[in-house]
């Protein structure tokens, strides 16, 4: 999941401008909970296209593969009790939050 979130942020990163990655803990209800971040500085990510960005073959205009990779990495969140979001921002900058339980220590 995360080599596909970094591919992506490089890929679409504007120019030479950093990728940033953020790793924390944030305490839910049901306990702890992984969130790591991965950002970039580039066009924002069309309306249109965010409806659609988890479906299998959703593809952007500069994208290289074949449209299953941002798929595969959230239904992989989903199976492990996580998500994977996207916030696009005018900014403009991207966040891909990758999100799932901490298991409990024994």
């Amino acid at each position: 999941m995360l080599e596909n979130l970094l591919s992506n942020a490089t890929t679409h990163a504007a120019g030479r401008t950093a990728v940033r990655v953020t790793v924390k803990e944030e305490q839910h209800d049901a306990g702890p909970w992984v969130i790591v971040t991965v950002s970039n500085q580039g066009p924002p990510i069309p309306r249109e296209l965010l409806a659609t960005l988890f479906l299998p073959f959703a593809k952007g205009e500069r994208s290289l593969g074949m449209g299953l990779g941002l798929y595969l990495a959230e239904r992989i969140a989903h199976a492990h009790r996580g998500s994977l979001t996207v916030q696009t921002e005018v900014g403009p900058t991207t966040h891909f939050v990758l999100s799932w339980p901490r298991k409990a220590d024994s």
